[in-house]
């Protein structure tokens, strides 16, 4: 698997699966992009039913909302009198 201009190519090699690499796509999908599907992208598939990757995909949506919310949280507030 490898990030080439943010996104995740899966290479057919015996390489580790990079989680700084993935979690810098999920991370980098948070900043005005969405996470997408490059299946669907490509016309290859016409929605996800039946798609076997359809539980993974959900997963990386819940941990993109999660991440985005985490970090817009106020942590401390402030006025200037």
């Amino acid at each position: 698997m490898e990030l080439i201009k943010n996104k995740i190519i899966v290479r057919a090699t015996d390489d580790d699966l990079d989680k700084m690499q993935i979690a810098l796509t999920i991370r980098d999908s948070t900043y005005g992009e969405e996470l997408h599907c490059i299946l669907l992208d490509e016309g290859i598939l016409k929605d996800c039913e039946g798609c076997n990757l359809e539980p993974i995909c959900k997963a990386l949506e819940k941990v993109a909302q999660d991440y985005l919310i985490e970090t817009t949280k106020v942590v401390s507030s402030f006025s200037f009198h």
